[in-house]
């Protein structure tokens, strides 16, 4: 073969191999993305798991300052007490900052995702009498992220009318399709 054949076929094959290079690093760049994503997803779980374990461990804490029931009887927002005691109802509103700081990252985190946002509604709907307050109004309400807020406003408290509220976990409706 004379010598010109062989720097045709060299150059051939080099083209080839340019060509599978660029495939091979068009795959591998791909790749990297699809695991830099997978491992975003997985950090914001975890954070999100972080939030939420630290606020179930106040609820541990203080098993009081978590059910409707109780709360309705013990939380008087006009005198600023729970069961009487003023320090207790100033202690529930950090509690509540501390669910609402937790919700917020969960929000931002992994509040896309139906068991997440449902474990948030069943929870705020405990705190709704004082979500719906004057005190929450002016206290709290402007430190949430407005993202935050349209979602309670609109998926926690909305579905449901005024007069027709859950008092209680209980009553959250299924979401069951099942009859």
């Amino acid at each position: 073969m004379p010598l010109t054949d062989w720097a045709n076929l060299g150059t051939v094959v080099l083209g080839i191999t340019g060509v599978l290079a660029l495939v091979f690093a068009y795959w591998q760049a791909r790749a990297i993305r699809w695991q830099t994503a997978q491992a975003r997803r997985q950090q914001l779980e975890m954070l999100a798991r972080g939030h939420y374990q630290r606020f179930v461990e106040l609820c541990v804490q203080y098993p009081e300052y978590t059910m409707a029931s109780v709360l309705e009887e013990a939380l008087d927002l006009e005198a600023e007490t729970f069961k009487g005691d003023r320090m207790k109802f100033y202690q529930y509103e950090w509690f509540f900052a501390a669910m609402g700081n937790s919700f917020e990252t969960m929000f931002e985190t992994v509040g896309r995702r139906g068991e997440w946002r449902q474990t948030m509604v069943i929870i705020m709907r405990e705190h709704e009498k004082y979500v719906r307050s004057k005190r929450f109004d002016d206290t709290q309400r402007p430190t949430v992220m407005p993202e935050f807020q349209r979602f309670v406003d609109e998926e926690v408290f909305k579905p449901l009318a005024p007069s027709v509220r859950p008092e209680s976990v209980d009553a959250v409706p299924s979401t069951s399709t099942e009859d």
